[in-house]
């Protein structure tokens, strides 16, 4: 046996190269419930502590910050990510005409948003006359809000060329348009916390 079919023989390779059905049972329900939860602690975190973050933002500017308006997207991620739970509890009422994500999908991109709303918290605190501490926590959480939203695309796999267009249009797109905004944020606050860690001056007073 050859070194590449050793591997097109592997678990791995057939994880990755065979679709998979949606979870029968209680995931059906659990997955999206899990994720509707998450989305809720983020907009709570943001209703209690987002009224900093464009202070923060605007204190801390760097020469690759995007502009203001490019933070809209979030109104587009958030009603995206609900209709995504919607129809994915739609799935337990016609499963053939819906799909549900994986439950470890939905169980990743819950840890993703809670800790979005923990970054909420953290992001504000910078606004203080020592934002370091709470600058390295918001990091810290927005990281982790990345690889696992990152790690919720990949176990889901809606990049496969054969996943239907059910599948695509939505879970596959809304969970990678929400992922893919995470990595420019964390790049973004990584940023911030090693411009004020090494004092730099690449930062404005003002946006």
């Amino acid at each position: 046996m050859t070194a590449v079919q050793s591997v097109q023989h592997s678990a791995a390779y057939k994880w990755l190269m065979e679709d998979s059905d949606s979870f029968v049972g209680w995931e059906n329900v659990g997955g999206p419930v899990v994720l509707l939860i998450g989305l809720g602690l983020s907009i709570l975190g943001n209703w209690l502590y987002g009224g900093m973050i464009g202070d923060v933002s605007c204190r801390f500017r760097l020469s690759y910050s995007p502009r203001n308006g490019a933070f809209g997207i979030w109104g587009l991620v958030y009603p995206y990510m609900f209709a995504s739970v919607f129809f994915q509890f739609m799935h337990s009422f016609d499963s053939n005409s819906f799909y549900v994500a994986r439950f470890w999908s939905n169980l990743l991109l819950f840890v993703a948003w809670t800790a979005s709303g923990a970054w909420t918290f953290f992001f504000g605190s910078g606004d203080s006359p020592n934002p370091e501490v709470g600058l390295g926590f918001a990091t810290f959480f927005l990281l982790l809000a990345a690889i696992t939203a990152l790690s919720a695309v990949f176990v889901e796999q809606g990049f496969r060329a054969d996943a239907s267009w059910t599948r695509i249009l939505t879970v596959s797109i809304p969970f990678s348009l929400y992922a893919g905004w995470l990595i420019v944020a964390a790049s973004i606050n990584v940023g911030i916390f090693v411009t004020i860690s090494l004092n730099s001056t690449d930062t404005t007073a003002l946006c």
